[in-house]
């Protein structure tokens, strides 16, 4: 099958849940921005009939086989997704719990809560289990009209979603299949990036640094909370940087500082310091 040029993830679903995100707990996040604890779900509903997913991904660099079909799913970069979601039937529980809907009529308070997509696939005959977090809703939900095989024309409900990472939070999808343990648990609560066993790592602190003895110190978050890290200078010239993380400036210019995982060094983060020169009479 030739290469899909317009980057789209497509599935035909046969499970299809949706679970409202209830409240954000940001000065965790200040802290810990991979603070698994600082998101609060609700529970899981189920959308019958699911027919189709069609979200596009974002300046995608990885590719994954949906249905036999090419498609693109970031992992390590939050690029975030767009498309429809068109399921027969959306539940009672969609336009309640995540439209916030009071018997199903829109009022200007109306401001729908975010919300976890799960569904299930196959990839090459393979059962997949995949959930995309913190989704919005473009739009509200609306009524359209398709036509099937016989020309019999059916209702269906489409929404139409964006998918982004939170501030530091870059894990947006993660993906299990049949006989590991997130497969099994995957709809009896929302879970998180740790249960699929994911790694991610972020970089903080000051981004300039002078050549005058002047020193700073890069503080890394990491997923799973506390991993061991390899701090690494990329141009030892302008700068150095010790196990620490403690960046010395050498000469003015530029350095690019990596902190990776010790265990996964695959698993990395960049950050540029501005190398600036030495004070004149300093």
């Amino acid at each position: 099958m030739g290469k899909n040029k317009n980057k789209k993830f497509k599935s035909g679903c046969n499970l299809l849940y949706f679970a409202p995100l209830l409240s954000i707990d940001y000065d965790k996040l200040d802290a810990n921005p991979f603070d698994e604890t600082a998101f609060t779900y609700g529970d899981w509903f189920r959308a019958r009939g699911a027919e189709k997913i069609d979200l596009k991904s974002q300046f995608a660099s990885q590719k994954h086989a949906a249905d036999d079909n090419e498609s693109y799913i970031v992992q390590k970069k939050n690029n975030g997704y767009n498309g429809t979601v068109q399921v027969t039937c959306l539940p009672p529980e969609f336009f309640e719990k995540i439209c916030l809907m009071e018997n199903f009529i829109e009022t200007d308070e109306t401001v729908p809560l975010a919300f976890a997509t799960g569904w299930e696939y196959k990839e090459q005959g393979v059962k997949c289990r995949r959930i995309l977090w913190n989704c919005d809703l473009t739009q509200l939900p609306s009524i359209t009209h398709t036509t099937e095989s016989g020309d019999l024309a059916i209702d269906s409900d489409s929404i139409n979603i964006n998918a982004s990472g939170l501030e530091g939070m870059r894990s947006i999808t993660a993906v299990c299949t049949e006989g590991e343990d997130a497969y099994t648990n995957f709809f009896t609560s929302v879970l998180m990036p740790s249960d699929f066993g994911m790694s991610n790592i972020m970089i903080s602190g000051p981004s300039e640094v002078t050549v005058d003895g002047d020193t700073i110190t890069l503080t890394a978050a990491t997923l799973p909370a506390g991993a061991a890290v390899t701090w690494t200078s990329l141009d030892t010239d302008n700068a150095t940087v010790t196990s620490g993380g403690v960046v010395t400036a050498v000469a003015a210019g530029t350095a690019t500082i990596k902190c990776a995982l010790t265990s996964d060094p695959t698993v990395f983060a960049t950050k540029t310091i501005t190398v600036n020169a030495a004070t004149v009479g300093g």
